[in-house]
This record gives C-alpha cells, structure tokens and sequence, in this order.
C-alpha cells in the first residue's frame, strides 16, 4: 500500500511540472463584440478587459462578455489602449480621445489642439500622473486636462506607438522616428540609422533591467546606457508588443504568431500548439494574476493559453 501511494504522488508530481498548456479561443459567437483584440488588462477584481478595434470595450469574468459601447458613453468603439490607474479607474484610449470609467459611468476628456481627432496608442502613469501616447504626440495629464508636452520632451517623431515608464522611473517613448529616453540631462533620442525607419511599435523592461523595443520588420532592439543594439536572430519580424516573462520574451507578431525568445540563452521557440492558433497575425500577450496568457489577435479574437486540467484518479477509475 506504502509503494502503491509513493508511485501515485510520483507520478502526480511528474504530471504537475509537465503539464501542457492549451488554447481556447473566444470568439464573436463565444460573445466577443469584435475579432480584433488590441490591448488587454486585468482589474483589481481579477476581470479581464479587452479594447477592441469597433465593437468597444470588453470586460470577461470568466464566463461571460459584457460589453461597453459609445451607447453606454463610451467616447469611440475603436480602441487601443487600456490602463488602471492608482485609483482603480480603467481608462480607455480610442480612435477619437480618451475615457474613463470608474465602475459606474464614463467620463470623455478632450486632449488639447485635438478635438477628439486624435489615436491614443498606449496609457501609462507616474507619481499618479497619467502620460497618453497618440498619433500627435504626448500627453499629459495636469488637473483635470491632457495637455500636450511634445515639445517639451524634444519628442522627434509625433506619431507614437507606446509610452513606458522604467523602475527607474525614465520616461521611454517609441515613435516614427526611433525611441526616445527621457531623463532629464541625459534623455537621449535613438534615431540613427539603424531604428530610425523601422517604426518600433513597443517598449518594455525585462527583469534584468534591459530595454527592449519590438519594431516593424526589424525585430527587436536591445537598448543599454546610450546605445542600443539590434537582435539578429528576431530580423524580419514584426513585432507589435514584448511580454518580459522572467528570462523569456514573449513576442506577439504580425505573420509569425506568438514566439519566446529567451534573453540569456537566445533561444527561440513557439507556444505550445502554435499551429492552433486562429491567425498568425497577434497584437499582444497579457499574462494575468493566475499564469495564464491571453492573447489578442488581428482577426481571431481572444486566445486564452493556460495549463490543461489536471485529470483527477478516484476508486471509480480502478485507482484502489
């Protein structure tokens, strides 16, 4: 009796560290309002959110979709960018400005010179000071108004793809014209010619402390002090955004899917069940509270990546 439980919890073990990870795709039918899902965020409450490209905003309790539209206040339906703020506030950026929720209603904001007529592309926060990334530049938030600090940043390019604030809490901007660090006396903006034409689409910071920014064709670069350095391995992809997940990256790419490039060993591998996935053509990679992945695809809505079922043995099973 003593061996046959040592070799049933032996063998438990050996399953719980080889467990396989499963997709499972939520699409218009499962309730999604739209296929194409651009940003994803959980809230205090472990709900998930999900901007998507016309049918408005998404929140998933796990079963179901309840969405948000213009219907309901909402500013625009096209969305890119997702935050919660300090407050717990869920701010939404879209094609037409930008809003916020606070759990009960929406509330639109006008960003300064734009009349709505601006793309917000990315949302992030400092010292409970919110900085938007759009198509004209960079905003701020000062009061109760977005005003547009651009120019003070010495921005290069107005078209930006992602704001991003670092541990140590430098500003880090990507645009059409390269990236840009922003420090004070040593904000340096990277737009020789190795980045400057390809339009990096995302910037994050791995563990380590290492920069990393995914472009438009060229992979990704590498960026330490003042100087930055491409990934040969990564040329030729797209890619739309960087998950920084312990040694590995997680890159969502246009064409090629989701790949994990490992930053120490510079392996790269695919997701388990890659062929699976509805599209190659994936706009990002959210890992949320429990280890599960989600990911938001261009055409093939929301992919859920996470540990199959454990199969449970019992006397009815012939387990005595």
């Amino acid at each position: 009796m003593i061996l046959r439980l040592f070799l049933f919890f032996n063998l438990l073990t050996t399953v719980l560290f080889s467990q396989n990870y499963v997709l499972k795709q939520y699409s218009v039918a499962e309730g999604l309002p739209q296929s194409q899902v651009y940003d994803i965020i959980e809230d205090h409450n472990g709900q998930i959110w999900l901007a998507t490209r016309g049918g408005g905003l998404a929140r998933f309790n796990g079963t179901d979709f309840k969405v948000f539209s213009t219907d309901d206040g909402l500013v625009n339906n096209f969305i890119s960018a997702l935050y919660q703020d300090d407050r717990k506030n869920i701010w939404i950026g879209t094609s037409n400005g930008v809003s916020q929720y606070n759990g009960i209603q929406f509330r639109n904001y006008l960003l300064e010179g734009s009349e709505f007529s601006v793309t917000v592309s990315s949302i992030t926060e400092s010292n409970q000071t919110l900085y938007l990334g759009t198509s004209n530049g960079v905003y701020k938030r000062v009061g109760k108004e977005f005003k547009n600090i651009s120019n003070e940043l010495g921005l290069p390019g107005f078209s930006v793809t992602d704001v991003f604030y670092d541990k140590n809490d430098v500003l880090w901007v990507t645009h059409n014209k390269g990236v840009s660090k922003i420090d004070g006396d040593n904000t340096v903006h990277f737009t020789n010619d190795l980045i400057r034409d390809t339009y990096p689409q995302c910037i994050t910071q791995s563990k380590s402390g290492e920069i990393w920014s995914g472009t438009y064709g060229k992979g990704v670069f590498k960026f330490f002090g003042k100087q930055l350095k491409q990934i040969e391995k990564l040329d030729g992809l797209i890619v739309l955004n960087i998950l920084p997940d312990g040694d590995w990256l997680w890159l969502s790419t246009l064409k090629n899917g989701v790949l994990k490039y490992n930053i120490k060993t510079e392996k790269i591998n695919k997701i388990q069940q890659s062929d699976n996935l509805p599209t190659k053509n994936c706009r990002l990679t959210f890992k949320d509270s429990w280890g599960s992945y989600w990911i938001g695809t261009s055409g093939g809505g929301l992919m859920k990546y996470a540990q199959a079922p454990i199969k449970s043995y019992t006397n009815e099973n012939g387990l005595k």
